[in-house]
């Protein structure tokens, strides 16, 4: 779906998916600042309501065991997993199996599906799970990059930029599903992530201005959100995606 970036009056920005849908106008003001309910993680913890929530936390941790990224197939990019080896076989590259292109490949790709433990000033504290279309833009590097880091390290070793969100605080706009609501230790996935302090300090007063701008990134699915000249990490998604790069 083609992302269309539409500037309104007094700079309101919006983003909208070309989907031939009616009403799929949304604006990111409104994602974080009035659209969704804002919650403590007690309070998303203890609801009994399916929906979109916004939450500011802390990252505690990032879970290494899942790991922290899986592996696609660099074709269909689907998931795929290592054969195992024949005795005499070591030398030769790690071969996966495709199901959906029906064959062995060794052309592969590392993708984000990142777990943070997170806490806030409740001292609940409950997983966030952030995909690939988050979390590249996001973090500003591919899961390839970052798991070539730690190639030679064990799976406990994170690379630097996952270790450095322990102890951030980051702005969300996350889901709570019916998944969730069976079981309180489920993970939450992750729609919207930012580290910008200036949105973040806005969000907690409630008091956000209208000095952002938008526009296109890389291709028509990104867009980049700059305030004040100064490029800050924002990952979006809704349906349709938008992911903000940092520059």
């Amino acid at each position: 779906r083609k992302i269309i970036v539409l500037r309104l009056p007094k700079d309101d920005i919006v983003l909208s998916r070309d989907d031939g849908l009616s009403g799929s106008t949304v604006s990111w003001h409104d994602e974080l600042f009035t659209k969704n309910p804002r919650k403590t993680l007690r309070e998303i913890l203890r609801t009994n309501e399916i929906g979109k929530y916004v939450t500011t936390a802390t990252v505690k941790s990032v879970e290494t065991n899942p790991r922290w990224y899986y592996v696609v197939c660099a074709v269909c990019e689907k998931t795929v997993h290592p054969i195992e080896e024949n005795p005499g076989d070591e030398e030769g590259p790690v071969m996966f199996d495709c199901l959906q292109c029906n064959r062995n490949v060794t052309e592969v790709l590392a993708k984000f599906k990142l777990v943070l433990l997170i806490t806030d000033d409740s001292t609940e504290e409950a997983k966030f799970l952030i995909f690939d279309n988050i979390a590249y833009p996001f973090l500003n590097k591919t899961a390839d990059e970052l798991a070539e880091e730690v190639a030679e390290d064990d799976d406990s070793v994170l690379p630097r930029t996952l270790n450095d969100l322990i102890g951030k605080t980051l702005l969300f706009k996350m889901g709570v599903t019916s998944k969730n609501l069976k079981s309180r230790k489920s993970t939450f996935i992750v729609d919207i992530v930012t580290d910008d302090e200036v949105i973040i300090e806005q969000f907690l007063t409630q008091n956000l201005s209208k000095d952002a701008t938008i526009s296109y990134a890389d291709d028509a699915s990104q867009c980049s959100i700059m305030k004040n000249g100064n490029n800050k990490r924002l990952g979006v998604m809704d349906d349709g995606v938008v992911n903000k790069r940092r520059h």
